[in-house]
């Protein structure tokens, strides 16, 4: 995911939807975490942009 430029988030009650564009703005990744995998998932990330 190293190619990632944006993040976007759909923020849920139980569920967080990611999808990651690359700086053409083609699909790098699209998952799908519960709340504790979210937090694991950006903390182990260097900065990027997010978007809601």
């Amino acid at each position: 995911m190293s190619e990632s430029a944006l993040i976007g988030i759909d923020l849920g009650k139980h569920s967080f939807h990611l999808h990651g564009q690359d700086k053409s703005g083609r699909e790098v990744f699209r998952k799908k975490f519960s709340r504790p995998q979210v937090m694991h998932f950006f903390g182990n990330l260097p900065s990027w942009v997010v978007v809601c």
